[in-house]
């Protein structure tokens, strides 16, 4: 049980990373978050497993909704069809990323219309990305895995209960001082 929640933390805090990334290393903080998934056995296997979830799903056309060639429709029927595809996405940045350090930002810029890049970035980890670290949450914390394991998502499937769930908002994320409008603990 504590390695699901130390995973379940871990995989969190990637999703932070990736949240408050500077628009200008974004791929890189994508590069280093593909190679911290694929060295975590569990996720890798309920990536995998995801992969082969649903059949069919047009890659062209979440491609092209990213670039507001079209609006973007989550082709998938499947939370793990959705995963698949953000997955695949964050490999090609990763890989794009070696020959071109803008393509974090850039897939970012093509996805918002914000002008700021900071802005740009921030909305497509949040409206893009994030659904893949729900995903991953939810199914290890429904899943009973140990170090070195692969869970199945029909495991996951079987248990009753989500005990987690990835909500990130950026305001909590980025805040660095305390509320003055919540009660500090007192120093003893």
């Amino acid at each position: 049980m504590k390695y699901q929640q130390q995973l379940q933390v871990a995989v969190r805090e990637r999703l932070r990373r990736l949240m408050i990334a500077s628009f200008a290393s974004a791929g890189h903080e994508v590069h280093l978050t593909v190679a911290w998934i694929k060295g975590q056995p569990a996720l890798r296997g309920l990536l995998e497993e995801a992969g082969r979830a649903e059949s069919g799903l047009d890659r062209e056309r979440f491609r092209a909704g990213l670039a507001r060639d079209e609006p973007l429709v989550w082709p998938s029927r499947t939370e793990e069809g959705r995963a698949t595809l953000v997955w695949e996405l964050l490999q090609d940045i990763a890989a794009e990323d070696e020959r071109n350090p803008q393509a974090g930002f850039r897939t970012a810029m093509e996805y918002s219309n914000k002008s700021n890049l900071q802005d740009s970035w921030r909305e497509f980890a949040e409206d893009i990305l994030q659904p893949l670290f729900d995903f991953l949450g939810e199914r290890v914390g429904a899943t009973n895995c140990t170090p070195g394991t692969r869970p199945t998502l029909a495991t996951a499937r079987r248990s009753t209960t989500l005990t987690f769930s990835v909500s990130c908002s950026w305001k909590a994320i980025t805040s660095r001082t305390p509320s003055h409008d919540q009660p500090q603990a007192k120093r003893i």
